[in-house]
């Protein structure tokens, strides 16, 4: 038989968490199925939580400006001619 969806699923994503009413007070946070439905202050998804800065690429940069050596530019090294 084949599998029919459920309504008002998302299909493959997860369902956006509701905040809780009671805020960081809440005993139930700790809970699994509670975390699973509400979120509180200081998650992630929270309305009230900061978004972190983008951080600036530490990655490679494009000019040869730091000096370093080249890998295998084909410029020099190896025997002489």
């Amino acid at each position: 038989m084949a599998r029919t969806k459920k309504p008002g699923g998302k299909a493959g994503g997860r369902r956006a968490r509701k905040p809780c009413d009671l805020g960081d007070a809440c005993p139930y946070k700790h809970e699994g199925q509670h975390r699973g439905e509400y979120c509180h202050p200081g998650e992630p998804d929270h309305p009230d939580s900061k978004k972190p800065a983008a951080k600036p690429s530490a990655g490679r940069t494009l000019d040869n400006s730091s000096g370093g050596r080249r890998v295998g530019g084909g410029g020099g090294g190896g025997a002489p001619a």
